[in-house]
Order: C-alpha cells, then structure tokens, then sequence
C-alpha cells in the first residue's frame, strides 16, 4: 500500500481509536509488534521477496522459514 496514501486517509483521529483498540485487545507489547510489522516501509516488498525466493519450491521456503522460527 502507497504510503502516502495512508496517511492521507488515515487522520490522527482514527489512528487515536485504532491504536487504543489495539492496545485494549492485544496489550502494548504486542500491538507495538503488530504496528511495526505492518507499517508501510519503501520499496517494493512483492519485488524484493519474489528475488529472495526465486528459483526455490514452496517445501524449500517452508524448510527456511520452519528453521527461522527455531532461531
């Protein structure tokens, strides 16, 4: 998503209520991690994964990501 866009439509008033429904449902550690997971970055993510995994199947993405979680 364009981040301008976001916060273009975003006003501080939502983003007020949508950080307290955040906090109230998950607590503060967690809606913190969410938030930073989630925020727009720059770049092009779908590019940059895209070249990460090129030329590997789905059970060798699996594989990686199984042993990342391990770590």
């Amino acid at each position: 998503m364009n981040k301008m866009f976001v916060e273009q439509t975003a006003t501080p008033k939502l983003r007020k209520r949508a950080w307290k429904a955040l906090v109230k449902e998950l607590g503060i550690v967690d809606a913190l991690r969410f938030v930073m997971v989630t925020e727009p970055g720059d770049g092009d993510s779908v590019k940059e994964y895209r070249k990460m995994w090129e030329g590997k199947s789905i059970d060798e993405i699996y594989e990686v990501i199984c042993r990342a979680k391990k770590q």
